[in-house]
This record gives C-alpha cells, sequence and structure tokens, in this order.
C-alpha cells in the first residue's frame, strides 16, 4: 500500500485531523505498530476494534475462541476481543 493510500484509510476512518492532539498520535503509533506486525498489550478500546477489523480472520477467530474458553461469564474485558456478551 503507498503513502496516499495509507492516509486516505486514516482520513476514511477519523485518525487524521483529530482535534485531540494526543488521541491522534496514539492512533497513529497503533496504525504504525500494526502495519509492522506488533500486537498492542494492554490496548484501549478503540485499539482493540481496530485490531479485529484488521487482523487476520483466523487469528481473530482463534482471539474468540481462546477468550470464550477462559471467560465464558465475560467477566474480564466485556465487549472486547470479538465478545459481543459484553
Amino acid at each position: 500500500m503507498d503513502v496516499e493510500q495509507t492516509l486516505e484509510r486514516r482520513r476514511k476512518h477519523g485518525y487524521l485531523g483529530c482535534r485531540n492532539g494526543i488521541e491522534s498520535q496514539m492512533r497513529e503509533s497503533l496504525l504504525l505498530a500494526l502495519d509492522a506486525g506488533f500486537i498492542p498489550y494492554k490496548a484501549p478500546y478503540w485499539a482493540v476494534e481496530e485490531m479485529m477489523r484488521r487482523g487476520d480472520p483466523a487469528w481473530v477467530e482463534l482471539l474468540i475462541r481462546v477468550k470464550r474458553m477462559l471467560d465464558p461469564s465475560s467477566i474480564m474485558n466485556p465487549g472486547r476481543y470479538g465478545d459481543t456478551r459484553g
């Protein structure tokens, strides 16, 4: 993906031009990390949503299955990592 396509995608998803400069920088850092193949630890809700959207479908499905296996009552991080019960 070239730079113009990346910038357009980020504009489309609201990651550029945010009023809050810190949030904009955090989002930009997340996108760069995801582009490089890193998975953030203790990610905020918006970062988890982005990881789930961008992740390989097999990885996302594995993550959902492991979460349901380890947390069947959705006590830990409700609503995150593909958990729609939270």
